[in-house]
This record gives C-alpha cells, structure tokens and sequence, in this order.
C-alpha cells in the first residue's frame, strides 16, 4: 500500500534518496536536502524523510547537524533526539504534516547559527547553516502544498 503523503514526496523530490529504488510501497528515506556531487559528504548535513504512516514522518539530520541549546530544546520538546557520534551530530524527531512551524522554527535556529564576522567552531558552518536551513524551508513549503491538495 503507497500512502498519499509518500507519493506526494516522490513527485516533489523526484525519488527516494536512493534514485535506484523505484518501489514507492518500501520504506525508504526521502533526501530532502540539496547536497551535490560536488558536496564533501563529511562536512554535509544529510536530511532525510521517512514516512511513518498517513500523516507522520521521521525528519532526520544527519552527519553534521548545526546543533546548540536552543536547537536542542526544540527538538526534545518535539519528543525527537540529538545525539553525538564520532564528533558527527544527529537529529532523529517523528513530526506531524501540521507541523510545519516547527520545521519552520528549526530551520530560523539553524539560520541564525551564523552571521557576518563571527567565528565557529566548525568552520563549515557558515555555508552548511545557511543551506541545512534553505532545504528545511523548502520541506515546510511541500508540507505546506500537501496539506492544501
């Protein structure tokens, strides 16, 4: 069974993460950032989508997830996870189609990690924080779209 909020995503990101798998009834992420070939994948933050049921997906970020307190108290407050492995941060949260100001919020947070002149920690921040957030935006925009079809 394909659910419509799956087929919504196929034909908006054009495929799951993996463009080979073709089966839309798997269970399968959707890569919802816009991270290319010419993209280190050490120093991207990998979001994925993965639906869950009829109105519930998992929203992940992955390998370099611009995280701070704030950031983390958003995500908790979701029910959702932050963790750290090999220096390499995580978001793992289960979120609604109506959540959209949430993924909205996160992506205001992630946004504003960085600006003119100041400096980071990890130094990929400054154009990793900026595009994590531009890609999160345009996931609120689809769910946005779904919700109004």
């Amino acid at each position: 069974m394909s659910l419509p909020l799956k087929r919504f995503l196929y034909a908006k990101y054009g495929g799951f993460g993996d463009k080979r798998i073709k089966d839309i009834s798997g269970d399968y992420p959707f890569k919802v950032d816009d991270q290319s070939d010419k993209d280190s994948h050490d120093s991207f933050c990998g979001i994925f989508v993965r639906v869950i049921d009829k109105d519930r997906f998992e929203l992940s970020l992955s390998n370099n997830a611009p995280i701070n307190s704030t950031i983390r108290s958003l995500v908790q407050s979701k029910g959702g996870k932050v963790s750290t492995f090999d220096n390499r941060s995580h978001i793992e949260v289960e979120l609604s189609v109506t959540d959209i100001e949430s993924i909205r919020e996160l992506s205001k947070l992630i946004a504003g990690l960085v600006s003119l002149g100041k400096r980071y920690k990890n130094r990929n921040w400054k154009w990793l924080c900026p595009r994590t957030a531009a890609s999160l935006d345009r996931l609120a925009t689809v769910l946005s779209e779904y919700n109004n079809s």
